[in-house]
């Protein structure tokens, strides 16, 4: 639920609200969808190459850099609508 509501955010944000919706969309597709076939064939190669502790280490480090980069990056103030009081 909190990523969902960080897209709706962020989405907010940047996008102007004629094409919000075509953003969302975007989003979903890709972060549900696309990201989930590419992490398969690259999870799936890195424990034929090394093993299932290595691939925990390596997701264990991108979700790592994801939360930095969540936190040292600043939306732009946006809308003045307020989705979340």
């Amino acid at each position: 639920m909190a990523f969902i509501m960080i897209n709706l955010k962020a989405i907010s944000a940047i996008v102007s609200p004629a094409y919000q919706m075509s953003a969302l969309t975007l989003v979903s597709a890709l972060s549900r969808n696309l990201t989930t076939i590419l992490m398969q064939n690259v999870g799936g190669a890195l424990v034929d190459g090394f093993s299932l502790t290595f691939l925990y280490g390596v997701l264990t480090a991108v979700s790592v850099a994801g939360l930095i980069l969540s936190l040292a990056v600043k939306l732009p103030k946006g809308t003045r609508e307020k989705m979340f009081d």
